[in-house]
């Protein structure tokens, strides 16, 4: 039952100006039933990114919609979760009522460490209610040819009006982790 088809395009590319490049990303997906799913299998997925790098730090307004009608969320069942959505890990399937997210980040490196910066205000695409906002931070440095080590953070800040109209407890529930890795390139 559920069994589904995605078909979408992207375009992507970036345009120098002087020493500023101005960045651009835009998506559009279809999702819709197949062979044996079931017919309210029926979603849109969007995503908009417009950003300028300048001097090599880049500041990106992004807004992403996971379609949803209140029966059926956009699936992602193949996705690499962690890394959409905030890294509280709030989202990991999209809720019925679907997910808009507009944020904003800035990152950059500063002496030899990359930093970057993201905040989140999410609301469903069903009713147009919010399910809270979420500041992400990471900081990762490469240490020697074989050893790159990260610290991340995120702060989820639900709001109760999520368990209002969606009914999910745990959209209202606050959140904060942090998470220390080391990874070897060999």
């Amino acid at each position: 039952s559920n069994s589904n088809k995605t078909l979408g395009v992207r375009f992507d590319g970036g345009y120098a100006l002087g020493a500023t490049k101005l960045l651009y990303t835009t998506e559009y997906a279809r999702q819709s039933e197949y062979a044996d799913g079931a017919g309210s299998i029926d979603a849109d997925y969007g995503y908009a990114m417009l950003g300028l790098d300048l001097g090599g730090v880049q500041y990106k307004f992004n807004y992403e919609l996971l379609g949803g009608d209140g029966v059926y969320g956009f699936a992602t069942p193949l996705a690499t979760l962690h890394a959409f959505n905030g890294w509280a890990d709030k989202f990991l399937a999209t809720p019925k009522d679907g997910i808009k997210d507009a944020f904003v980040s800035v990152g950059g490196a500063w002496l030899g460490t990359n930093l970057l910066v993201v905040y989140h205000q999410y609301s469903s695409d069903n009713l147009g209610y919010r399910y809270g906002t979420e500041w992400n931070a990471q900081a990762a440095r490469k240490t020697g040819k074989l050893l790159t080590l990260t610290a991340k953070y995120a702060a989820y800040n639900g709001d109760t009006n999520a368990l209002n109209q969606a009914g999910n407890p745990a959209l209202t529930r606050d959140i904060d982790k942090f998470w220390l890795q080391a990874d070897v390139q060999f």
